[in-house]
């Protein structure tokens, strides 16, 4: 499903591991966007029995990678709107 929203979001999957896909992002405002579609897209291939959540890290590499809100917060404190 990711690649089919590559265009659209302008991302492009790397590679998976194990139940998790790196996935290279330019704008980051998008990200809740993907998170609804491929949430919902997993939920619809189980007919709605189990539902999906997905979980955002953001990093340069992978043992740089944290939480998504954890990063916002950083931003927010790095470059303060006047």
């Amino acid at each position: 499903r990711l690649w089919e929203l590559k265009d659209k979001y302008r991302l492009f999957p790397l590679f998976p591991v194990h139940d998790n896909m790196v996935i290279d992002i330019e704008d980051l405002k998008v990200i809740p966007d993907i998170i609804k579609e491929v949430e919902d897209y997993a939920t619809e291939l189980v007919h709605g029995i189990v539902p999906f959540k997905v979980k955002v890290q953001v990093g340069r590499n992978w043992g740089e990678m944290v939480d998504l809100k954890d990063f916002q917060d950083t931003l927010k404190e790095l470059f303060p709107v006047k």
